[in-house]
């Protein structure tokens, strides 16, 4: 049975990208993890978990916008 990771936010901490993303299962797909900075290739990213309110928040976000 697959379980919902919790959502970790990136940040680059050379050229301040940011992203948060949220797993649809415990098998991560493209686009759901970062090894490092999309935008200047920095493989120092800064990786926070994310709480069950925020996971929530983003979760809603994503469903209302479609992002």
């Amino acid at each position: 049975m697959a379980i919902q990771a919790t959502a970790l936010s990136y940040t680059c901490s050379a050229c301040g990208w940011k992203k948060t993303v949220s797993p649809t299962s415990d098998a991560l797909l493209f686009g759901e993890f970062y090894h490092c900075c999309p935008t200047c290739e920095n493989p120092n990213l800064q990786t926070q978990k994310q709480d069950a309110l925020s996971s929530l928040v983003y979760e809603l976000r994503r469903k209302i916008y479609n992002k």
